[in-house]
């Protein structure tokens, strides 16, 4: 799968929320929140489109937008890919680095010795 760049994430979610969504409806939602008027909307779907992010089929004269993509694997993928760019594949590398940086809070840092320990009784 081809990067995903941040605003297409940004639409990918807004699919995922909502199921299928007409450029209209893309613009209503998106108008207040991004700033983005419809032609960039529509320049974004079309790039989308053809790295085979998004789909449409046409209901009437209405061109209504959808993926394919399934939300979890999609991040899986992004992740690993993440992953694999900045810090070499090595997730302790990564996990060292925002230790170091002071990048997570009590909470985080309960939650990810959880899911370490419960990850550790699997094995």
């Amino acid at each position: 799968m081809a990067h995903i760049s941040d605003a297409e994430w940004v639409f990918l979610e807004l699919l995922w929320e909502h199921g299928e969504l007409s450029i209209a409806q893309m613009e209503k939602l998106l108008k207040e929140k991004q700033g983005w008027s419809k032609h960039a909307i529509i320049s974004f779907l079309k790039k989308m489109e053809s790295k085979g992010l998004v789909q449409y089929q046409v209901q009437g004269k209405t061109k209504f937008f959808y993926t394919e993509l399934e939300r979890e694997q999609t991040k899986r993928e992004e992740s690993v890919g993440f992953l694999d760019k900045v810090f070499g594949g090595k997730l302790g590398l990564m996990v060292s680095s925002l230790v170091n940086d002071d990048c997570l809070d009590e909470k985080e840092i309960e939650e990810l010795m959880s899911v370490l320990e419960q990850k550790r009784k699997e094995l």
